[in-house]
Order: structure tokens, then sequence, then C-alpha cells
């Protein structure tokens, strides 16, 4: 959803009201939650987020050790 800079006061409102009662609303609520649960996965321990971050660093490391820096 955008409001391009030459906004009206009934545009915002309606776009307000779409958001908080319309089935768009609705359906951009359940993406965000969604998103929410796996953002929590991501960070648990061993989650996603570490194991990628682990990644990362073992490859940095192994061709630092290649490479002899």
């Amino acid at each position: 959803m955008e409001i391009d800079s030459n906004v009206k006061r009934k545009e915002v409102e309606g776009l307000i009201r779409e958001m908080m009662a319309g089935p768009r609303g609705k359906e951009m609520r359940k993406t965000a939650a969604g998103w929410k649960e796996s953002a929590a996965k991501a960070c648990r321990p061993r989650g996603d987020s570490e194991v990628n971050l682990e990644r990362v660093v073992n490859e940095v490391l192994l061709r630092a050790k290649e490479t002899n820096i």
C-alpha cells in the first residue's frame, strides 16, 4: 500500500480502514504473523541465523587459512 506525496485526508482514512478491517489488511496481518514466526525460529539456538553465521565464519577462516593470511 502506498500513498503518494499529494495525499488527501479521505484517502488516508480509507487506507487505514482497509488495513484495520478489510480483507487486504487481514491478509497483510496474516503474512506479517508468518514472518514474525519465521524470524523467531531463525533466532532460536541452532536456528537459521546462528547456523548461517557459523557457516560464513567457517568459510572466512578456511579461505584465510588457504591464502595464509
